[in-house]
C-alpha cells in the first residue's frame, strides 16, 4: 500500500501497529490498514475544516460589524474581501467534495468487507467493521458542517454585497444633498439676478439729474421680444433631449439608436407618450343584460 502525501501521524500508527497486529490478522482482515489511513485522512480534512471555519468567523463578524454603520462600508471593507470569502467559499467546495468521496469510498468497503467476511467475523473483523461505521459518522457530520459553513458564507457574501450597494447608495443620496442645496440657493437667487439684469441693461437708465427717476426705453419691448422665444427654444431642446435619455435608460429606445440629442428619435417618442395617454383614459365598457 502506498500514501502520497501522507502525514508523519500515519507512519506512527502504522509502527504503532505493528506492536499490536500480527501479519496472520492483516492478512485475514487487511481493512484494518485501509481504516487507520481513512482515519488520519478525516483528521487532515477536519482541521483543515475548522482552519477555514475560524478564518471564516473573523471575516463574518467583520461584516455583521459593518452592517450596523453601512455609509462607512465603502471606506472600512478591505480590498480583498470579496477576493477572500470566494477562496474560502472555493475550498469550502473542494473539501465538500473530499469528504463525499471519502463517504462512497467507506459505503463500498463496507459492503465488500461484508461480502467477503460475511455474516460471522471473528472480533478483530468485528472491530473493523464498526471502525469503518464509525468513521463514516465522523465524515457525515463533517459534510454537514462544511455544507453549513458553506450556507454562511453565501449569505455573508449577499451581505457584504447589500452593504456595500447601501453605502454606494448613500453616498449618492449625500452628493444628491449638495445638488439639492445647490439648485436651492440657485432658485433664491434667481428672482434678484433677473431683475438686476432687467435694470442693469441698456434699456433702463437712472437720470443723472434731480429727480432722479428711472427712465424706461420705448424698445423695451424688445428685451422680452427676444428673451421669451430663447427660452422657449432651451425648454424645448432640453425636453427632447430629457426624454430621449429617459427612454434609453429604462429600454424603451434602443441604445444602438443614434441620438442627436434627441432629435432622431423625437417621433418615437412623441408616438410613445400618446401611446400612454390614451391607454391612460381608454375606458372599459362591458355590455350588461337585464333579466326579464
Amino acid at each position: 500500500m502506498f500514501c502520497f502525501g501522507a502525514p508523519v501521524t500515519i507512519r506512527d500508527r502504522f509502527q504503532k501497529l505493528k506492536s499490536v497486529a500480527t501479519c496472520d490478522d492483516l492478512l485475514q482482515d487487511p481493512y484494518a490498514l485501509l481504516e487507520i489511513v481513512l482515519e488520519e485522512m478525516y483528521k487532515v480534512m477536519d482541521q483543515t475544516g475548522w482552519v477555514i471555519s475560524d478564518i471564516f468567523g473573523a471575516i463574518e463578524t467583520q461584516s455583521l460589524g459593518m452592517a450596523s454603520k453601512p455609509g462607512k462600508a465603502t471606506k472600512e471593507l478591505p480590498i480583498d474581501h470579496f477576493t477572500g470569502l470566494h477562496n474560502l467559499a472555493k475550498h469550502t467546495i473542494y473539501l465538500r467534495e473530499n469528504c463525499e468521496s471519502a463517504l462512497a469510498t467507506l459505503d463500498d468497503l463496507r459492503d465488500h468487507h461484508r461480502s467477503v467476511i460475511g455474516d460471522r467475523p471473528s472480533s478483530s473483523q468485528e472491530h473493523t467493521r464498526q471502525a469503518l461505521k464509525y468513521r463514516k459518522t465522523l465524515f457525515q457530520s463533517t459534510q454537514r458542517r462544511l455544507a453549513s459553513l458553506d450556507a454562511r458564507m453565501a449569505n455573508i457574501i449577499q451581505l457584504s454585497f447589500h452593504i456595500v450597494t447601501q453605502g454606494d447608495s448613500r453616498l449618492m443620496q449625500s452628493e444628491n444633498q449638495s445638488m439639492k442645496t445647490i439648485a436651492v440657493m440657485t432658485l433664491l437667487f434667481m428672482p434678484l439676478s433677473t431683475v438686476a439684469s432687467i435694470f442693469g441693461s441698456q434699456f433702463m437708465k437712472l437720470q443723472d439729474e434731480a429727480p432722479f427717476h428711472m427712465k424706461v426705453s420705448q424698445d423695451f419691448w424688445l428685451l422680452w421680444l427676444i428673451a421669451v422665444p430663447l427660452t422657449v427654444v432651451v425648454m424645448v431642446i432640453w425636453r427632447v433631449w430629457y426624454m430621449d435619455a429617459r427612454g434609453r435608460l429604462v429600454d424603451e429606445i434602443p441604445p444602438s439608436a443614434p441620438g442627436y440629442m434627441g432629435w432622431n428619435t423625437l417621433k418615437q417618442t412623441l408616438r410613445r407618450e400618446s401611446g400612454k395617454e390614451k391607454e391612460q383614459y381608454t375606458v372599459t365598457t362591458r355590455e350588461v343584460t337585464s333579466g326579464v
